[in-house]
């Protein structure tokens, strides 16, 4: 699967659910374990949905195998008091009245974003992340955006030393990206 941040995340039921905004990945085995999914534009709220909910990816966006309703309740067994809250994940601003708890991530994961840093093993900027190619959950390719200095690229997760909160490390130096 191609999955690309700020894709358009729709239910079963073909519910808006927001759009891509992170991936929760297990650095170990780098496997994708959450999709963060934001939803409202202003005051916007974040959801996880958990990967294996994905059915498919195309043109329209990310699409999920259970209807708004099933994942509502899949969302609320996620959030348990044992995990602590990830600052990225608490919504921005402040809303007067009511505001539903922040969702929680395992505390296993590590989150990967739109404008995630990728460095080479000497620590040259190679670029950022703009999304991910996964097979079976696993993560087989990572794709950068280019720009005027820098290709855009799909990195083979061979070449991926470490994924880190917020950080990607390769273990080539970027000199040997060109000749891929």
């Amino acid at each position: 699967m191609n999955i690309l941040f700020g894709k358009h995340v729709t239910s079963s039921d073909q519910k808006g659910l927001g759009i891509l905004k992170e991936l929760l990945v297990h650095p170990d085995t780098r496997k994708v374990a959450f999709l963060v999914v934001q939803r409202g534009l202003f005051f916007s709220t974040d959801t996880l949905i958990p990967f294996g909910a994905v059915t498919g990816v195309s043109e329209d966006g990310i699409h999920i195998g259970e209807t708004a309703e099933t994942l509502t309740s899949r969302i609320q067994e996620i959030s348990t008091p044992e995990t602590q809250p990830r600052r990225s994940l608490i919504p921005p601003g402040f809303v007067p009245g009511e505001m539903p708890p922040p969702p929680v991530a395992p505390d296993d994961t590590v989150s990967m974003d739109h404008d995630t840093p990728v460095e080479s093993c000497k620590g040259e900027s190679v670029g950022r992340v703009t999304g991910v190619m996964t097979s079976d959950g696993k993560i087989s390719h990572i794709h950068t955006k280019g720009g005027l200095l820098r290709p855009a690229r799909m990195i083979p997760e061979t070449c991926v030393a470490a994924i880190i909160d917020n950080g990607i490390q390769l273990n080539i130096p970027a000199t040997d990206l060109e000749k891929m």
